[in-house]
């Protein structure tokens, strides 16, 4: 079972610490919206590791999330040179969805692995 109902988006463009260049969703009015981002984030120092959130990590995932806030108030803005900069595809669905995001990768774009798995798991259950 998936929950699609549940999660508001594949994900944003502060998904990953603000280093993803799509913000994918399934759209209320039908089929699924991809906006590709005409910027991204570069960071002047490399990330701390990611902190999976549990109770016993909660105080140390907080700390890492205000270094990031910290960084990303100083962190460069630098112009996405690749096709399809600043438009937004539309599509009908979860396969042409999957097939978008592949070519997307494929050309450069920068989104997390864990979305074309998300939905290749939702084609599956079809």
């Amino acid at each position: 079972m998936h929950l699609r109902g549940f999660i508001m988006a594949y994900c944003r463009w502060s998904t990953d610490d603000f280093q993803c260049d799509l913000y994918v969703y399934e759209d209320c009015a039908g089929g699924w919206t991809i906006h590709i981002a005409g910027r991204r984030t570069v960071y002047s120092e490399k990330l701390p590791p990611p902190i999976e959130l549990t109770q016993e990590t909660a105080l140390e995932y907080f700390h890492r999330h205000q270094k990031i806030m910290q960084m990303h108030g100083s962190a460069k803005m630098v112009e996405i040179d690749l096709p399809y900069v600043g438009e937004t595809i539309l599509v009908d669905s979860l396969q042409e969805l999957l097939a978008t995001l592949i070519q997307l990768k494929e050309i450069g774009y920068i989104f997390p692995d864990s979305v074309i798995k998300e939905v290749e798991g939702e084609i599956a259950e079809l």
